[in-house]
C-alpha cells in the first residue's frame, strides 16, 4: 500500500508539472491580456481542461466568452456570453449524465449483487448531474464549435480557423480512428487486469459523446460492446468468497486489566502451649492480568459463493500472553501469644504468621472464536459479528512461613523461623465475550481488523491480522 501510495503521488506530481499548457495551444484565439497575468493564464488554462472534459464543444463558448469580458471589457452577463456559456455547459452536463444514466439503468436490471451492483454503478456516478436539465445548445456558429474541438484534440497552436474548411468531417475521421483504437483495447482486454481496466473504461468515458454527437461515424464503426457490457463482464470474477486455513494475530491497544482470581485465603495451625483451638490466619490474594499479545489458527468456512451476508463463518483457536501482577494482604491476623515472668522484667512470646513467597504463576488464556460477515459497505470493507469463548487457567504456590518474636519491655527479638509449608492453588475461569469486528482486506489474502472484545469482567480494543492460505 505504501509503495501504491507512493506511486500516486508521484503521478500526480508529474501530471501537475507536466500538465498541457492550454492557453498556449489557443494563444491566438485568447485575449492578449490574458498572457499579461500569470495567476489569470493558470486560471484559464485550469478552466478550459474542466470544461472539455465534459464536452471540448463548450470551448468555443468559454473562449468567446474570454474575448468579450476581459478583450471587450464587456461586464454585464447579457452582453459578454456568460449565459451562452453557463447554457452550453449544463447542457453537456446534461447530455453526459444521461449517457451515465442509461448505463446504471443496465446495471440495476441486470446485477443481482448489491456489492457488485454497487461497484459498477460507481464507475459511472462521477458523471451523474442532478441540477436543472438544459434540453438546447445556444446557437453559434457549428462550423467554429467544431474547430475548437479539432484544434484541442490536435493540440496545434499554429492552427487558425478557416471557414471553407469542414471541420466537422476533420473531427469525425479523427473520431472513427479513435474509436478503432479503443476497439483495439476491447479486443485484447483482460478482465483480470485492474490496470488495463481502468484505463479503458477512462478511454470510454473520454469519448462518451462519440456516437451521440457524431451519428455519422456509426456508418462505419462504434464501440464493439456497450461500455457497461465491459462493465459487467469485468466485475462478473469479482466478490466471490473464499475459504481455506488462516493464521492470526492480535495486539492489544486498550491495556485494560481483568482481575483472574480476587478471593480470601484462610491458612490454620496448631501453635504451643495448648495445641487446643488452631488459629486462623486470612489474606486477600488478588491476581490481576492484561492480556497482552495472542495468536491463533483458525478455517474459514464458505457459505455462500458471494460475499456477502453470512457468506463465511470463521472458527479460530488463539492462545493469549498475560501479563500478570499478584497482590497479597494480610487481614485480621489473631496472633496467638503468651507471657511470662522473668527477674528483669516482663516478656511476652508472638508466634507471627505470614506470606513469605508467591510463585509459580502460571496464566494461560485459551479462545475459541467464532464470527461471521454481517455488512459489507464495499468489497473489501465490512463487518464482522461475533462469539469468543475464553477459558483462563490459572495456578500459583503460596509460601508460608513462622516467626517466634520474643517482645522484651517493648523490644522484639526473633527468636526462630521456620517454613510451616506451602499452599496450591489452581483454578479457572469461563467467559463468554461478544466481539465486533471493523474489517479491511488488504489483499485477498490478508486481512486487517479492529476489534471490540469484551465480557463481565473486562473489555478490550484489539488490533487484529489474519492471513488466509
Amino acid at each position: 500500500m505504501l509503495r501504491i501510495s507512493f506511486i500516486f503521488i508521484f503521478i500526480s506530481l508529474t501530471q501537475i508539472i507536466f500538465a498541457q499548457d492550454y492557453t498556449k495551444i489557443f494563444r491566438s484565439e485568447l485575449p492578449d491580456k490574458v498572457f499579461q497575468d500569470s495567476t489569470t493564464q493558470r486560471s484559464i488554462n485550469s478552466n478550459i481542461e474542466f470544461l472539455a472534459s465534459i464536452h471540448p464543444k463548450i470551448l468555443y463558448f468559454y473562449i468567446d466568452h474570454l474575448d468579450r469580458l476581459i478583450g471587450k471589457n464587456l461586464s454585464k452577463p447579457d452582453s459578454n456570453g456568460t449565459k451562452q456559456l453557463k447554457a452550453a455547459r449544463e447542457y453537456y452536463f446534461s447530455k453526459r449524465s444521461k449517457w451515465a444514466e442509461d448505463q446504471i439503468n443496465k446495471f440495476e436490471l441486470q446485477i443481482t449483487n448489491r456489492l457488485r451492483r454497487n461497484a459498477a454503478i460507481i464507475e459511472f456516478e462521477d458523471f451523474l448531474y442532478d441540477d436543472e436539465k438544459t434540453t438546447s445548445l445556444p446557437s453559434a456558429n457549428d462550423n467554429q464549435i467544431e474547430y475548437y474541438v479539432y484544434k484541442y484534440y490536435k493540440q496545434d497552436e499554429t492552427l487558425c480557423f478557416d471557414p471553407n474548411i469542414n471541420y466537422q468531417k476533420l473531427n469525425e475521421t479523427y473520431f472513427t480512428s479513435k474509436l478503432g483504437e479503443i476497439n483495439k483495447q476491447v479486443l485484447n482486454f483482460n478482465k483480470d487486469n485492474d490496470n488495463a481496466f481502468s484505463e479503458l473504461i477512462k478511454e470510454i468515458k473520454n469519448y462518451w459523446f462519440i456516437e451521440i454527437e457524431y451519428p455519422a461515424i456509426l456508418q462505419s464503426v462504434k464501440l464493439s460492446k456497450e461500455p457497461s457490457t465491459i462493465i459487467m463482464e469485468y466485475y462478473s470474477n469479482k466478490f466471490f468468497e473464499s475459504g481455506g486455513l488462516f493464521l492470526s494475530a492480535e495486539q492489544n491497544l486498550t491495556m485494560k486489566e481483568f482481575v483472574a482470581f480476587d478471593e480470601k485465603l484462610i491458612y490454620e495451625d496448631y501453635v504451643l502451649p495448648t495445641f487446643i483451638n488452631p488459629m486462623q490466619y486470612e489474606y486477600n490474594i488478588k491476581i490481576v492480568n492484561t492480556p497482552v499479545f495472542s495468536f491463533g489458527v483458525g478455517y474459514k468456512f464458505k457459505i455462500k459463493e458471494e460475499i456477502g451476508f453470512i457468506s463465511n463463518v470463521k472458527l479460530s483457536l488463539l492462545y493469549n500472553f498475560i501479563k500478570s501482577e499478584v497482590t497479597f494482604n494480610e487481614k485480621n491476623q489473631d496472633f496467638y501469644s503468651f507471657t511470662y515472668n522473668v527477674i528483669s522484667g516482663s516478656s511476652r512470646e508472638e508466634y507471627i504468621y505470614h506470606i513469605s513467597d508467591i510463585n509459580n504463576l502460571n496464566n494461560q488464556l485459551l479462545s475459541l472464536r467464532i464470527k461471521t460477515p454481517v455488512f459489507h459497505f464495499k468489497k473489501y470493507f465490512y463487518i464482522e459479528a461475533g462469539i469468543g469463548f475464553d477459558y483462563h487457567i490459572f495456578n500459583f504456590d503460596v509460601q508460608f512461613d513462622r516467626r517466634a518474636v520474643l517482645i522484651t519491655n517493648g523490644s522484639a527479638e526473633v527468636l526462630s523461623t521456620e517454613e510451616r509449608g506451602e499452599y496450591k492453588f489452581d483454578g479457572n475461569k469461563f467467559y463468554v465475550s461478544p466481539s465486533l469486528f471493523l474489517g479491511y482486506d488488504i489483499i485477498d489474502q490478508l486481512m486487517i481488523d479492529l476489534a471490540f472484545i469484551g465480557n463481565v469482567d473486562y473489555r478490550r480494543v484489539v488490533l487484529g491480522l489474519e492471513f488466509l492460505f
